[in-house]
């Protein structure tokens, strides 16, 4: 028969790694008391008293598990508590998880797109990541207490890196250029009359592109002409296969005259005057 004895004061063994945190030349060690034999199991869930093997020496600790373990006395007539802990084995290092669900600690997480395509300038979100993790215990889970890098996307190919606790996890984007979808022109130049040039500087052009941003636009063409008349008028403005037309005010001509009548002022000196082509 077994019997549950606390009144015999028999400590739950104690788990710990030979080597701390570290995933290099580790096992799982487990002590108690040498007058008591030790069970224990990594199979998730289970009890030692009733699953459990003779435990005589440091287990191999290669990838995640789930050790439980009891004490016994006297030809396994009395049994300990149980002492239980989750080892996830991550790629730097070694995280102990004491929690009540043994073998719900997530040991391997994986990462996939929201997206089917990706546009340079792209800023990423947790929107457009499902990151999804595997317990010890063989369930799915989706993760989303994760921390990722990098936030914005630049052209060519990118790799996202996603990490949770001590697991790490990675996937490429390859990221084109957003094709310009369309664009504004605006003057932004000062006053213009008739026979006044228009040079580049003079113009604001911005686009709009297929992944919803819209910025500057440099490198594009005017139509290098010039007005003989006053009055509203419209200039083509492009950009690769884009145009956008910016109306523009022109102004009638200003000439320079003196009269005879102004160059004799008594104050003795001469400030010409300002007429525009309908001045008689």
């Amino acid at each position: 028969m077994l019997v549950d004895a606390p009144f015999l004061d028999i400590k739950p063994p104690e788990i710990y790694t030979t080597n701390g945190n570290s995933v290099v030349d580790n096992k799982v060690q487990i002590n108690s008391d040498r007058l008591f034999k030790v069970y224990y199991t990594t199979i998730p869930y289970a009890d030692p008293q009733e699953n459990g093997e003779l435990y005589v020496e440091p287990i191999d600790l290669t990838s995640s598990l789930t050790v439980s373990s009891r004490a016994s006395f006297l030809f396994d007539l009395f049994w300990s508590d149980t002492t239980s802990v989750d080892l996830v084995v991550g790629e730097d290092s070694i995280r102990f998880d004491e929690s009540e669900s043994l073998g719900s600690s997530i040991s391997a997480i994986s990462v996939v797109l929201n997206k089917s395509s990706y546009f340079s300038a792209t800023f990423v979100s947790k929107k457009d990541l499902i990151v999804s993790g595997t317990t010890i215990g063989g369930e799915e889970v989706i993760i989303t207490d994760y921390i990722f890098e990098p936030f914005e996307l630049v052209e060519g190919l990118n790799t996202i890196e996603v990490r949770y606790l001590n697991l790490y996890s990675s996937i490429k984007v390859n990221v084109i250029p957003a094709k310009l979808m369309s664009m504004t022109a605006e003057y932004i130049g000062d006053e213009k009359h008739v026979d006044d040039e228009f040079t580049q500087s003079e113009f604001k052009v911005e686009g709009l592109f297929e992944n919803g941003t819209s910025k500057e636009i440099t490198g594009f063409e005017i139509e290098l002409i010039t007005f003989t008349e006053s009055g509203t008028h419209d200039i083509t403005v492009s950009y690769e296969n884009h145009t956008a037309s910016v109306m523009v005010e022109i102004l009638p001509k200003e000439y320079l005259f003196g009269l005879a009548s102004e160059m004799h002022t008594p104050t003795g000196s001469y400030v010409p005057k300002v007429y525009t082509e309908a001045w008689t």
